[in-house]
């Protein structure tokens, strides 16, 4: 699962992921669209709640600061014009 915040110059992306350990991960990236700069930072997770419950607090933080999210389509059809 992906989720893709997009702001004037800005990006940020939530990935769920599985490790080689059936461990699952969720990944935060932001950073710059113009200079394709980037960081992330990796939480381990372990129940739906906990995942919905971070999911739930970027969001509000990111539509505070003027992100609006993007579908899948949008997300592509921005990255095919980069």
């Amino acid at each position: 699962m992906n989720l893709y915040w997009i702001a004037k110059t800005k990006f940020y992306q939530i990935s769920l992921e599985k490790t080689l350990f059936d461990e699952t991960i969720l990944r935060r990236t932001w950073g710059s669209i113009q200079n394709k700069s980037a960081r992330s930072k990796t939480h381990f997770v372990t129940s739906d709640n906990e995942i919905k419950k971070l999911i739930a607090q970027v969001h509000k933080k990111r539509i505070a600061r003027g992100y609006r999210l993007l579908n899948d389509l949008q997300y592509n059809d921005l990255h095919r014009h980069c």
